[in-house]
């Protein structure tokens, strides 16, 4: 996505520079000791054992080296973790512990150490003279190379040492760029963004960059994860169950259109289902939650499943023992180690399910709750009284079926349901109906900072403080109603002091901007 200009100026406005700077001292400390320990005069002096980050830390002097203080120690001044140790063109082996070196540059270990440690020297002399020419000219890895200028020279030199990185916020801020132009030129034109923003210009180069990966993000590193995660959990999936049967997202769309095809039941079946973690859940599952038979579910997906045969003229496949099989027609399926069976939404589906209905957003159960929020709702038990604000850990994303969401806790919106007595917060005298399952008035939970914006936070804010319970007529009102910007700071104002208890701070301006709305 691009951000318009209107919306990096509140990003920046709203962006606690303070907090940052002040870290930024302590950090500085140890970037001018790191560099007065290791002035350009005496890097080609330097022993291995003072050079090399010994990926088994063997001994105390390697954690005093070169490479591990560059690395770790000034992680916090951009991190160029990542890759393997031949960045560093000299390097001990985990396995046994040798030395060993990148045959770029030479072809034996003192030669290699000797170029290295020159090429170092090279590369500093050209970054002091901002002669960018040498600086892409120099053989020297991309992270290890801009860490390097960015330690030395930190008012030239953006800390951002991913090349994909540097596309990704050119991009975000519509700065026009070549992705095959030099490395040096991108980073150039992210510094002149900032010298020509009045409210970045003062800022350090370390405090944007901050600012960059904090407010602006990154999308892709985030996307390989959760691709690599759903790929894990596609696999579970035995490939020979799966229909060879193709059915496109632009046919699945259609059929769901059809009335013929898909009743409202129906719909509502592989809505709720869409709704489970990865799109898949048991008929078991699925039967506690709606308070009816689990075998209810069958019929209705072999009745689904003929009529979506019927209407694209295909035969069902056949079982070995020569009998039909419909359910996949709709889903993927395993057996799971309790005796069940789990169906999942086919990836077809689910991505057109998604795209017709706009609501279902990325609606995700987190259902392997991590154990300290356990441990909070066995103190709890549900009772508002006993809880606590308590900042938690923000959460990884996950990729389900093409769309990048962050996951949900189920019990955290329980519990705020729980406190605000299944009331609307908005008018607790709203009235409902009350639910089939337990009896309780139905009301529905609502992210008051959404979701969607959980990586612009160093905190998780899927925490019952930043849950509203709602009735359905408010609820929409947020969504679709023209007294939303009312509603929304009504309920953020009730909530912002145990929302900055939990480490959670958000502007009125920048919560209504999540929205599409702006303060009257």
């Amino acid at each position: 996505m691009k951000y318009s200009q209107d919306e990096i100026e509140l990003l920046a406005d709203d962006f606690e520079v303070e907090q940052y700077s002040k870290a930024e001292k302590e950090l500085e400390k140890l970037r001018l000791k790191f560099v007065a320990d290791y002035p350009i005069s005496r890097i080609t002096s330097l022993s291995l054992d003072e050079y090399v980050c010994g990926l088994k830390m063997t001994s105390h002097d390697h954690y005093d080296s070169f490479c591990y203080r560059i690395e770790t120690e000034l992680l916090k001044l951009g991190n160029m973790k990542g890759g393997t140790a031949d960045k560093f063109g000299v390097y001990m082996s985990q396995e046994d512990g040798s030395y060993r070196f990148t045959k770029k540059y030479g072809d034996d270990l003192e030669d290699a150490f000797e170029s290295v440690k020159k090429e170092i020297v090279r590369l500093l002399l050209a970054g002091q003279n901002q002669e960018l020419d040498k600086i892409e000219e120099s053989k020297i890895a991309n992270l290890f190379k801009y860490k390097l200028l960015s330690t030395y020279f930190p008012t030239i030199y953006l800390p951002i040492f991913n090349e994909e990185h540097l596309d990704e916020f050119l991009g975000k801020l519509d700065i026009p760029f070549d992705s095959r132009e030099a490395y040096t030129s991108k980073q150039s034109k992210l510094r002149n963004f900032k010298k020509n923003n009045p409210i970045m210009k003062g800022w350090s180069l370390h405090v944007y960059m901050r600012f960059l990966y904090d407010r602006i993000g990154i999308d892709s590193q985030q996307k390989r994860k959760a691709d690599d995660r759903q790929k894990m959990l596609d696999d579970l999936y035995p490939k020979e169950l799966r229909s060879s049967i193709h059915i496109s997202k632009t046919k699945w769309l259609e059929l769901l259109d059809n009335r013929d095809v898909f009743s409202e039941e129906n719909l509502k079946f592989v809505r709720q289902l869409y709704e489970e973690d990865n799109h898949a859940s048991t008929c078991k599952l699925m039967g506690l939650k709606k308070g009816v038979s689990s075998s209810s579910f069958i019929p209705m997906a072999v009745r689904l499943a003929k009529r979506i045969l019927g209407y694209i003229g295909h035969e069902p496949e056949k079982r070995p023992n020569g009998k039909p099989r419909y359910w996949n027609v709709l889903f993927w399926g395993r057996d799971l180690e309790d005796g069940t069976f789990e169906w999942k939404l086919r990836p077809q589906l689910a991505k057109a399910l998604a795209e017709k209905f706009p609501d279902l957003g990325i609606a995700v159960v987190n259902n392997q709750l991590d154990d300290g929020l356990n441990n909070d709702i066995a103190d709890i038990s549900l009772d508002s009284n006993s809880h606590r604000c308590i900042s938690r850990e923000r959460p990884e994303p996950v990729m389900i079926q093409g769309v990048l969401a962050y996951p949900r806790s189920r019990v955290a919106a329980m519990v705020a349901l729980d406190k605000a007595n299944h009331k609307c917060e908005v008018d607790p005298s709203h009235k409902t109906f009350e639910r089939r399952v337990d009896s309780l008035p139905y009301m529905e939970s609502h992210h008051i900072i959404p979701m969607a914006a959980q990586g612009d936070f160093d905190v998780s804010i899927d925490v019952p403080e930043n849950i509203v319970s709602l009735c359905s007529s408010c609820h929409n009102e947020i969504h679709y109603g023209k007294d939303a910007t009312r509603v929304i700071e009504q309920l953020y104002n009730s909530r912002v002091h145990l929302l900055e208890q939990c480490g959670i701070f958000v502007s009125l301006p920048q919560l209504l901007n999540y929205y599409g709305l702006k303060k009257d």
